[in-house]
């Protein structure tokens, strides 16, 4: 009898064993496919895309975003941003990015906007200064632009893996000029003085660099830079 008593405890332990571990794994498992559903039906955000699909209902918003100084100026920069929100299945995608600039003048209160339209994507935009000077802060030069312009990839959006064009403006965003087009990667730029700026970029698999001047924005014949390994 004592034996059986033994067994039947030892059984109805095991049993209880059973039985957690099986709500642990059920547990568990819920725990899991509640993460899954949420992450297919959460909203998902992303920057820099611009949605051109006329099939999808696109609510858009456009806003100011922060004011930024332009050094050693009376001018502003105030980034026009698009916030658009749209479904995609079983989720919704909302973006947000740059489309154009307004310029304002601290001190007339003139202001004008950097494009005529707010169709493109703005994906970079660098004030360029002298070289450093002591004491005092380097003055503007200009201000370079990456623009998306065409859905060159042809997935109904401008984003930053479409081809752009390079462009720049005087300080004010005045004498604005695009200078390349087709452009698949800006790989840097140098100034050289008050007139000179080096500018190196790659278009389609090569790589290139150009001088621009500061006081036209004009540019001398692109030249390309040699291929990896070679002279």
């Amino acid at each position: 009898m004592e034996k059986n008593k033994v067994f039947r405890l030892i059984w109805r332990f095991n049993a209880i064993i059973i039985m957690g571990t099986g709500l642990l794994a059920i547990a568990v498992l819920g725990f899991s496919a509640l993460s899954i559903l949420g992450s297919i039906t959460r909203e998902r955000q992303v920057s820099n895309v611009v949605n051109l699909n006329q099939e999808s209902e696109i609510e858009e918003d456009l806003r100011f975003g922060e004011v930024r100084e332009i050094t050693a100026t009376p001018y502003l920069m105030l980034p026009l941003s698009s916030h658009q929100s749209y479904d995609r299945a079983s989720y919704q995608k909302t973006t947000d990015s740059t489309r154009n600039f307004l310029f304002f003048n601290s001190e007339t209160g003139k202001r004008h906007w950097l494009l005529e339209s707010n169709e493109y994507l703005i994906i970079s935009d660098n004030t360029i200064a002298e070289p450093t000077l002591e004491s005092q802060p380097n003055p503007v030069l200009a201000i370079l632009y990456s623009i998306v312009k065409e859905d060159t990839d042809e997935n109904k959006t401008l984003n930053n893996n479409d081809l752009f064009s390079i462009a720049l403006s005087k300080p004010d965003g005045l004498e604005y000029r695009e200078i390349l087009t087709d452009i698949k990667r800006i790989l840097g730029y140098k100034v050289i003085d008050r007139e000179t700026l080096v500018l190196f970029y790659q278009k389609e698999n090569k790589a290139y660099f150009t001088n621009v001047s500061f006081n036209d924005f004009s540019f001398s014949q692109p030249e390309e830079l040699p291929t990896v390994g070679k002279n």
